[in-house]
């Protein structure tokens, strides 16, 4: 795996700061427009129709980086070609007690236990709905549950109705470790419970988005097969693997922050993401559009991803160490790969390596 980019000096400074601290300046910048975004790299090879939507290139926002959608208009102007805004939860919450977000810079990683920290549904609408143009980049929608819900489902049903005339797809996010208990909802039983209201809903709804299931990637093989398989039989619209792991590599170079609760991202993700990507894109038989994610630092690293099935990746922890041009560089390096490996389009290496 590559880490071959260069950490800008805002990201050095950012160092310099513990790391939520260190986001939320980010953010603060954004909005103010202290921050230029980057200029967008395009090339014919890297476009790709999916979900019935146009993608100018196979580089998302991964959820979690603007959980109040506070920036839309600003990250709008950066060079992915989704975004996606969340965990939004109905009801406003704080999140697990401080600190709750490490870095593990020799590994490029980070440790999260957040908690779904977000102000709530109402206060997301109010963002996102100031945004005039939402339509030049896909959006997504992530949504989550209340720690304080008896029954998790119930906020699910709450909130696609309500986030549906926003975005173009809805992740419903029930892989994250860091809410009690809600990785029950990947149970075939509870998940189908769940996935026959969310699609009730959803044809019911006018002009519905897409909606799209997000995974552990610590969940059995044999699990994963029952899985999309019922994913398949509801019509669901596609499938994002991976979400943090919960387990720890034995090849963490930080040894000062291995053993704090939470989920595990960034490059110490990468292979195990990659075995569940495989999986499921074996056991789909590529019936179901797959965005990968999980310890994409480089364009090697996507490279990989769509070769193992993604038709779309998402990135998060790479901004913390690389900055918004990442995404150019990402992309730069994907055109120089697929000409290196015969491929006219990103289409043509979907699934190659399975």
């Amino acid at each position: 795996m590559k880490q071959n980019y260069k950490t800008p000096l805002l990201n050095k400074l950012g160092f310099l700061l513990s790391p939520e601290v260190a986001h939320d300046s980010y953010i603060n910048a954004m909005k103010f427009n202290c921050i230029k975004p980057a200029n967008e790299y395009k090339h014919q090879s890297l476009e790709n129709n999916l979900l019935d939507r146009k993608f100018i290139n196979p580089i998302g926002l991964a959820a979690g980086f603007d959980k109040n959608a506070a920036v839309i208009s600003h990250l709008i102007k950066e060079p992915f070609s989704f975004l996606e805004f969340g965990t939004v939860t109905p009801k406003k919450q704080y999140g697990n007690p401080k600190p709750r977000l490490f870095r593990l810079e020799k590994d490029f990683s980070l440790i999260n236990r957040m908690g779904f920290c977000n102000d709530g549904i109402n206060k997301f609408i109010h963002n996102i709905s100031k945004q005039k143009e939402k339509n030049q980049k896909n959006i997504g929608i992530n949504i989550g549950a209340n720690k304080d819900t008896e029954n998790y489902i119930d906020d699910y049903i709450k909130l696609l109705p309500m986030v549906a005339n926003y975005c173009d797809y809805v992740t419903i996010n029930i892989s994250s470790p860091n809410t009690q208990n809600l990785r029950d909802l990947e149970k075939i039983e509870l998940l189908n419970n769940l996935l026959n209201k969310i699609t009730e809903i959803r044809d019911r709804l006018h002009n519905a988005p897409k909606i799209m299931v997000k995974l552990s990637p610590d969940i059995e093989n044999n699990q994963y097969k029952d899985i999309t398989k019922l994913l398949i039989s509801y019509k669901i619209d596609g499938i994002i693997i991976s979400n943090t792991t919960t387990t720890r590599p034995k090849t963490i170079l930080n040894k000062q922050y291995k053993c704090e609760v939470g989920g595990l991202s960034g490059a110490k993700l990468f292979e195990l993401s990659n075995k569940a990507l495989r999986y499921i894109y074996g056991a789909s038989e590529g019936k179901i559009p797959i965005i990968g994610c999980g310890g994409i630092m480089s364009g090697q690293d996507a490279f990989e991803k769509i070769k193992l099935g993604a038709s779309l990746v998402q990135i998060y922890t790479a901004i913390v160490y690389y900055g918004m041009d990442v995404v150019n560089k990402i992309n730069q390096e994907l055109v120089d790969l697929l000409a290196k490996n015969g491929f006219t389009t990103i289409k043509d290496a979907i699934g190659y390596n399975v």
